[in-house]
């Protein structure tokens, strides 16, 4: 049978895609967590790669989520306006810090409050609702919040309001933002089941050290600059960067040619012992876990149970399958031909000879 739409859509969208805004400082750029690499190589004009076609439509399945929240809120005692009006977060160089707000949201007491919507994946989701906190965004709706300030001062609070896209749960991070002190404070947050986290983090010179971030992109555009590599080769973030095969090229040349005979200062052998210990604790600690493990299913099988109580646990071993290649089913030829080389670091450290630990 023909295929007839399940790669065509694809396509469609990498010929259809828009082309990429020119560079310019934006609260959407703004956060510690974006590679300030890659913020290079977009400042100072480098091809990029281009987005494959299924890249393309997860960002437009994300707008999508972004209005069908906004028709829900439509249908709630809030109310929603000033969607995508511009404002200005600051200045970098002289030049302004421009971008558009989500909206604003006004609940039934008449408290305003900035809007900014985000839709992620449902593992990212849960890793915010675990405890890590998505600094890119707190940052952005902080920028965000310090332009709608310059327009109404008596807005100080965002509400960054985020969709499982895979089971549309939502979670809100309420945020206060102290323009005096340049302060974000993470109230709480809720998740659409009614569970709530209270936070309580305070975060100082939000917006003041995205623009610092900024003017240093600017200053080495001017010298023609890179920043260091900030994240691993087999980071996610260098496998889904578009300039990942530019940034990389050379990587090895410049392992080989650093230095083999440096010296650290004296101090830094706490830490080097501090990681030899956590090492060994983590090895014994693995050993111990697997003869527990096996004298738990010893006594399960004893018993001929799969499923067992002991006190206040519920004990449970089950079967499960997981699908493998079997490279002696695959012709020598085609399998050479599917292999790849990766190339990683690997961080050893061992007592110099005659040391004791």
């Amino acid at each position: 049978m023909i295929n007839i739409l399940a790669d065509l859509l694809h396509k469609i969208a990498e010929f259809d895609r828009e082309e990429t805004y020119p560079y310019s400082p934006r609260p959407s750029l703004s956060g510690p967590e974006r590679c300030i690499r890659q913020m290079d190589y977009y400042a100072q004009g480098h091809e990029r790669k281009p987005f494959p076609g299924r890249f393309v439509t997860v960002l437009d399945d994300s707008s999508w989520h972004e209005a069908l929240i906004k028709d829900w809120i439509r249908k709630s005692a809030f109310q929603i306006h000033s969607e995508q009006m511009g404002v200005q977060c600051g200045m970098v160089n002289g030049k302004p810090i421009n971008g558009h707000i989500d909206g604003i949201i006004t609940d039934i007491l008449g408290t305003d409050r900035l809007l900014e919507i985000k839709a992620i994946s449902h593992f990212g989701f849960l890793d915010v609702w675990n405890g890590h906190l998505p600094l890119d965004y707190i940052t952005q709706t902080c920028l965000y919040l310090s332009g709608v300030k310059e327009i109404n001062p008596e807005i100080n609070q965002g509400l960054l309001f985020i969709k499982n896209k895979n089971q549309a749960q939502y979670l809100e991070i309420l945020i206060r933002y102290d323009g005096e002190t340049d302060s974000a404070i993470l109230v709480n947050m809720i998740l659409s089941t009614g569970e709530m986290k209270t936070l309580n983090q305070i975060i100082e010179r939000i917006t003041q050290t995205s623009i610092e971030k900024f003017e240093e992109i600017e200053l080495f555009r001017e010298e023609k600059k890179l920043h260091d590599r900030p994240y691993e080769k087999d980071s996610w973030r260098c496998q889904y960067c578009p300039y990942g095969e530019l940034c990389w090229q050379g990587w090895e040349e410049e392992f080989e040619a650093m230095k083999i005979d440096a010296v650290l200062p004296d101090e830094f052998a706490d830490t080097c012992r501090y990681f030899m210990e956590t090492d060994g604790h983590i090895k014994d600690m693995e050993k111990e876990k697997e003869k527990l493990k096996a004298e738990i299913k010893k006594s399960l099988k004893e018993n001929n149970a799969r499923k067992a109580e002991a006190g206040e646990y519920i004990i449970t071993n089950s079967l499960q399958s997981k699908k493998s290649i079997n490279q002696e089913k695959i012709p020598p030829v085609i399998l050479e031909n599917a292999m790849e080389t990766k190339i990683f670091e690997v961080l050893r450290i061992r007592l110099k000879k005659g040391e004791k630990s």
